[in-house]
């Protein structure tokens, strides 16, 4: 799949809605996201909008823990395996 700045834009929105559904589900169980999984979906989203290099975007899934790549929406997580 040939990535282009659209494409990352839906991708973009895919994580931002995975992002706030998880810190919803969150709030309403009164947890906390020690783990940082919400703020790192997010910061992905900010990646995927400004159309960051693959591999900038490849290193940032990286650094995440598994827990939190396992969080990944499946298109995004194909997209960069």
């Amino acid at each position: 799949m040939t990535r282009t700045k659209h494409l990352d834009y839906h991708m973009a929105q895919l994580c931002r809605l995975r992002a706030n559904h998880m810190d919803l589900n969150n709030r309403r169980n009164g947890w906390e996201d020690l783990c940082g999984d919400v703020d790192n979906i997010r910061g992905l989203s900010e990646l995927l909008l400004h159309h960051a290099s693959e591999e900038e975007i490849r290193k940032y899934i990286r650094n995440m823990d598994t827990a939190c790549r396992e969080q990944l929406p499946d298109e995004v997580w194909d997209a960069f395996r």
